[in-house]
């Protein structure tokens, strides 16, 4: 309901603030971050929902990623952010030995990501989008579980509220400007919140410890996305 998106909105709100706080505004894009998150939200909320049980769910950035292992690459983030969520939800087998690292390492070779470039010792690689679902579906195959993805073949947001409503965790991958040059980006979609104005995706960015919203109305170059649909029964405790 709208009521319950505004205390969730406050929620991340009073995190973030706290995030920031503990960093003294060091880094611009966190402040950013919560600027987006919630001062920037235009509009009064007519429809709101996000997945069950996502705020038991740790979220991962990019330094958890980079310090565990010496990569990153944002589709396998956003990939092991949404291996994570059902780890925390009852999938004990989700996550490989219980630890981002092995999975993220896993996803990595499943998509055939590749070394694009390599700074201060972390190599960043880039991954096809079209990989993506194959490898969704390998690697809970891998771990024991089934799973049907559905690749939006036009991305609307009526696409998201349609699959978040049922409780189907998202993908968005879309293109921008990241510091100054064109390039794109993909993260984990938990929750979406329609208004009067522009519409927001509730996500992990993959690059902060934290959730945020994300304007889906905003000027991206592309949009594609996907769902996943769990058909296995929780268990393997």
């Amino acid at each position: 309901t709208p009521e319950s998106g505004y205390l969730d909105l406050i929620h991340m709100f009073m995190k973030n603030m706290s995030f920031c706080l503990q960093r003294n505004y060091e880094n611009r894009r966190h402040g950013r971050m919560m600027y987006e998150t919630f001062l920037a939200n235009k509009g009064t909320t007519t429809s709101y929902n996000s997945l069950p049980g996502y705020l038991r769910n740790t979220v991962y950035g990019q330094s958890d990623f980079t310090n565990a292992t010496g990569r990153y690459a944002c589709s396998v983030v956003a990939l092991t952010n949404m291996v994570s969520y059902f780890q925390n939800n009852g999938y004990s087998r989700a996550l490989i030995n219980k630890k981002i690292r092995d999975t993220f390492n896993s996803l990595w070779t499943l998509t055939e990501t590749s070394v694009t470039h390599t700074n201060n010792g972390i190599s960043y690689g880039g991954t096809v989008i079209s990989k993506q679902a194959g490898a969704i579906e390998t690697y809970f195959s891998q771990r024991g579980y089934n799973v049907t993805v559905d690749e939006y073949t036009s991305v609307s947001f009526s696409n998201y509220m349609r699959d978040i409503n049922a409780n189907k965790p998202c993908i968005f991958d879309y293109g921008a400007i990241f510091n100054g040059k064109a390039g794109g980006h993909s993260v984990f979609v938990v929750g979406y919140s329609q208004t009067t104005g522009p519409d927001y995706l509730l996500v992990e960015d993959g690059w902060s410890n934290y959730y945020r919203y994300l304007n889906f109305d905003s000027n991206f170059s592309f949009k594609y996305g996907r769902s996943v649909k769990m058909n296995s029964s929780p268990g393997y405790k």
